[in-house]
């Protein structure tokens, strides 16, 4: 159903394109990212990519840009996010699954550092908020101790807001230290927004539009 939803939406796309009085201000109907979760425990009972998750990466990654997360990062050690990783990483090349993993710019002399270092994350590890920590007197925002590191990391600045609770500390989500959430954010609605409407544009809906007409 999903691919089929994509295809609707190139579709549209198409007929606006082959109209004789085309509208200038035609909305764009493209969907321009996937962030499709892989489930942690299921990559670490099969030390790799499920033969489920194999085909449906095949299939959508042929009709949108696919950007692989993890859910649940509160329940990933550092090691296994590591182990994680690269099954992960070795089954996508294995199998020649074309994944979004922002790729640097031909046209730019210089590898981007920002990409790199996202590339590196891939698949991101993600989790959700269940409150916001307040400090009880100042009702500020408060930062509370992440024990779930192996080593000191550099803490974003400003006060982060959602988080996981847990008897030996809290995770907070708009931290990068603790999860990769607010970096993912950032790249799609920021950073990476245009590059990846000229990849859906450019790449993914004109292999589709070749091969229909």
């Amino acid at each position: 159903p999903l691919v089929r939803f994509l295809e609707t939406r190139f579709d549209t796309t198409l007929t606006e394109e082959s109209r004789v009085r085309r509208n200038p201000r035609i909305p764009d109907h493209l969907v321009h990212v996937c962030v499709y979760f892989l489930d942690p425990s299921l990559i670490l009972t099969c030390r790799g990519l499920t033969p489920m998750d194999g085909d449906a990466l095949r299939r959508l990654s042929s009709r949108v840009a696919v950007v692989l997360a993890f859910g649940r990062r509160d329940v990933i050690t550092s090691y296994q996010l590591t182990k994680l990783r690269e099954w992960v990483t070795r089954d996508v090349k294995a199998h020649d699954i074309p994944i979004y993993d922002f790729p640097d710019d031909t046209n730019e002399d210089e590898p981007s550092e920002l990409n790199a270092e996202l590339r590196a994350l891939i698949p991101l590890a993600l989790m959700n908020g269940e409150e916001s920590l307040e400090d009880d007197e100042t009702g500020s925002p408060q930062r509370a101790r992440t024990p779930v590191h192996d080593g000191p990391s550099p803490r974003a600045e400003g006060p982060p807001k959602l988080a996981r609770t847990f008897p030996w500390g809290d995770l907070h989500v708009t931290d990068p230290a603790d999860c990769d959430t607010s970096r993912l954010v950032e790249a799609i609605v920021s950073t990476h927004r245009e590059e990846l409407r000229l990849h859906t544009r450019e790449n993914v809906y004109e292999r589709w539009r070749t091969d229909k007409l």
